[in-house]
Parts: structure tokens; C-alpha cells; sequence
């Protein structure tokens, strides 16, 4: 090979490399730079505008939104005997699992009505749930009829919110999805 055919097959695969990258990039790398990525979740904030893809803070906003529309006093119980509390509707049961994921009792039901602690504990559950659908359960049916990969990770989350650890695949939890959608503007 001549040195003139060496340099263009270099250029060649330095620029496709630089392509690759880019797009890359552009789908798989969340952008934080969103309205709400502060965590800010006032009542009065409009949705999200999706300039781009939603991030995992927007889903916590969502979610906060739907569930006490940002009161961290909030007490529901939907007509079950165990009450939700605070802005994210926390059952005991949920952050009895957060404790047990730690592996020791760094939250307490008081916490619940703590904006801050509840959207950690919110976040720890999701993201130990998530990684468990990921390792095991990535290729099932649910994922081909969702549009991405982001979408798809935002909706088992937010239904695992709502239903447990299972709830990613539960009837139950399709129209819980649709009103955290509805308030992402997921089209």
C-alpha cells in the first residue's frame, strides 16, 4: 500500500470514528441541561419542554407533580390502610426496601415529608430497580414497542414507582405511566 493510500484510509477512518462518536453522543448521553435538571419541582412550573430527550431529574419532577403536585406534606392513602406520604406518595414498604438495598437504616418514615430525602429515596429505588431490569429482563416484548431507549427506561421507572418492583410490566400501572408522559410531553 502506498503512503498516499495508507494517509487517505486513515483520514477515512479518523472522520467515520469522529461521526460514530458524535452520534453516540447525541442518543445515549443524557442532557442535563434542561428547565427543571435543578431539581426545582414548584407547583407552578409549566412542563417540561422537551428541546430533547427527558432526563431522570424531569422524572422526578413528573413524578413529584403527579403524586402531590410538589406538597411535602401530602397524605394519601387511595383507599388502602397504609398511608403514602410526602411529595413522592411513599409507602413504609418502599423505603423499608430502600434500607434493605443500603443495607442499613438510613432513612426513617419521617423523612418522607423531607423534599430532599424523599427524592433520594425515590432515586436510590429506581435506580436499583432499573439495573435489575436491565441485567435480566432489556430484550422482552415491552421493549420493541417502545420509541427509545431513554423512553423506555423513563416509563419502567415511573411504573415501578407506582407498582413495585414489578410494576414496569403491570396493567395497573399503563395509565399511572400516561399521567407522568402526559406531564413530560413525551410525544
Amino acid at each position: 500500500m502506498t503512503d498516499k493510500l495508507k494517509f487517505t484510509t486513515m483520514i477515512v477512518t479518523f472522520v467515520m470514528s469522529v461521526i460514530v462518536i458524535s452520534l453516540i453522543g447525541i442518543y445515549f448521553i443524557p442532557n442535563n441541561s434542561s428547565p427543571s435538571s435543578t431539581g426545582g419541582t414548584d407547583a407552578n412550573l409549566p412542563p417540561v419542554s422537551l428541546y430533547s430527550q427527558p432526563t431522570f431529574d424531569d422524572l422526578l419532577d413528573a413524578i413529584e407533580w403527579v403524586e402531590s403536585r410538589g406538597d411535602a406534606n401530602a397524605v394519601g392513602d387511595n383507599g388502602g390502610a397504609i398511608e403514602a406520604v410526602g411529595a413522592y406518595q411513599i409507602h413504609q414498604i418502599y423505603l423499608i426496601d430502600v434500607n434493605r438495598i443500603l443495607g442499613k437504616d438510613k432513612y426513617s418514615i419521617y423523612d418522607r415529608t423531607n423534599r430532599n430525602k424523599s427524592r433520594e429515596i425515590v432515586t436510590i429505588y429506581l435506580n436499583y430497580y432499573w439495573d435489575y431490569l436491565q441485567s435480566y429482563r432489556l430484550n422482552s416484548k415491552f421493549w420493541r414497542d417502545t420509541k427509545t431507549v431513554q423512553e423506555f427506561r423513563l416509563e419502567c421507572m415511573a411504573r415501578i414507582h407506582n407498582g413495585g418492583p414489578d410494576g414496569w410490566r403491570k396493567e395497573s400501572t399503563k395509565a399511572y405511566w400516561q399521567k407522568v408522559k402526559s406531564r413530560l410531553e413525551i410525544k
